[in-house]
């Protein structure tokens, strides 16, 4: 029969310690922060999806080869709390001479307003200054968090009159909610 160690009340122990066997705890387990790692998950832990946090990649893209066209997108509802974590536009080709430009926006409504905000400190501008096929990241604002019900918009607004109009555009909207 192997030693049982019976303790009631407080217990410090310092130095390293090798457990051999199965260790049992009853109650809460405390560890310090940062110390459980992806290194020490095991494969294959199958955690269930509630304990996760929930990465979305949101998209609106429009097809190289035709000119960037004005286009309002709803692309997500949020199903809990969450934040987004950067938005990036890359047009196929960007708009020449003149003064097409497009512009593009992200924005949130919270659930069942009807009335949406802006989660970019300012709009992204694509225009005669952009470079071809180059990524261009947009200024999120100082909380662009999301609540259970809120809405994703992405919006595109084609402008000018002179030039030649960006063609083909895709953009991309990094979005992290809590484990439902």
């Amino acid at each position: 029969m192997e030693p049982v160690l019976n303790m009631t009340g407080d217990a410090g122990w310092t130095g390293e310690h090798v457990f051999t066997g199965p260790v049992h705890f009853q109650g809460t387990v405390t560890l310090p922060d940062s110390t459980v790692t992806n290194a020490a998950v095991k494969s294959g832990a199958n955690i269930s999806a509630d304990k996760l946090v929930n990465r979305y990649s949101l998209r609106l893209d429009q097809v190289d080869g035709s000119d960037v066209v004005s286009e309002t997108r709803n692309v997500h509802i949020c199903r809990v709390k969450g934040k987004v974590k950067s938005v990036e536009v890359r047009p196929e080709t960007a708009p020449t001479g003149g003064d097409k430009q497009f512009t593009v926006d992200v924005k949130k409504a919270a659930n069942a307003s009807g009335s949406y905000s802006s989660l970019l400190g300012s709009v992204i501008t694509v225009d005669s200054t952009s470079v071809d096929d180059t990524l261009q990241t947009g200024a999120l604002i100082a909380d662009p968090s999301v609540a259970d019900g809120d809405v994703i918009r992405i919006e595109i607004v084609a402008s000018g009159s002179t030039g030649s109009q960006g063609q083909g555009v895709l953009v991309t909207v990094e979005l992290d909610e809590d484990g439902t």
